[in-house]
Order: C-alpha cells, then sequence, then structure tokens
C-alpha cells in the first residue's frame, strides 16, 4: 500500500464523497424529483430522501475530521457534521410540520415553511461551500 494511504488521503477521500453527495443530491436529485414526480409522491420522497442526507451527511464529515483531528480542517468539518445533526433533529421536523399545514391551506404554515426552508437552503450551502473550502485545502 506503501506511503499513499494515509489517515491524510483517507479524510480527503471522505470529504470527497461527502462533497460528491452534497453536490449530487442539491444540483441533480432534487431537480429531477421535482420535475418528474408529483405532489404527494414528490413530498413523501424528499422527506424521506431529507432525512438520510442529512444522516449520511454527518457520518461522512465527522468520520473525515477523526483521522485530520490535530488540523483546523477537522473542526470544519466536525461543524459541519453537527449542523446536519442538529438540522435534521430540529429544523427538519419545523419544516415537515409548516409543510403539512401548508398542504391543507393554512396561511401561516405556508410562511413559516417558507422561512424555513430557506434557512435549511442558506444551512446547506454554508456546509456546501465549508466542505469545498476543506477539500481544497487538503488536497493542495
Amino acid at each position: 500500500m506503501g506511503p499513499y494511504l494515509t489517515l491524510h488521503t483517507g479524510a480527503t477521500f471522505l470529504t470527497a464523497i461527502l462533497l460528491g453527495g452534497m453536490v449530487c443530491y442539491a444540483f441533480f436529485l432534487t431537480p429531477l424529483v421535482f420535475r418528474f414526480l408529483e405532489g404527494p409522491v414528490r413530498a413523501d420522497f424528499l422527506r424521506r430522501t431529507f432525512a438520510v442526507y442529512y444522516r449520511s451527511g454527518a457520518v461522512l464529515a465527522i468520520l473525515a475530521a477523526l483521522p485530520i483531528w490535530y488540523r483546523g480542517e477537522a473542526l470544519a468539518l466536525a461543524a459541519v457534521g453537527v449542523t446536519f445533526v442538529l438540522v435534521l433533529a430540529l429544523l427538519l421536523p419545523a419544516i415537515n410540520r409548516a409543510r403539512d399545514g401548508r398542504d391543507v391551506g393554512d396561511e401561516k404554515a405556508t410562511a413559516r415553511f417558507g422561512r424555513l426552508h430557506r434557512l435549511s437552503v442558506m444551512i446547506n450551502f454554508g456546509q456546501l461551500v465549508c466542505v469545498i473550502a476543506v477539500f481544497f485545502r487538503l488536497v493542495a
């Protein structure tokens, strides 16, 4: 295996997987779901896959941070992982409740859903920027 299989290489590989998954989900899968699936099926699919996305992101970010625990990039990856957990535990349930209210015509729930959804998109964008920065620092 030689000098190529190092903890740094493992962290870089896991960060690349995380980055690829985030890009794929945000820029390919989600737009395709909105293009090809209808209302209730789309909502159910996204509700189920968001949970998988956030769990997977948390695990990958934490696992990528561990081998490089002594570097600043590890802190950034750990923060991304914790943010995935917090969004999954706190924000996603609130978004789902607001979406359910929106679906039955509740105007307050509709407004709340819009605000919470925008917040989740901004958080995810921030995570993506952070993971991109970490990835490029690791490969430099």
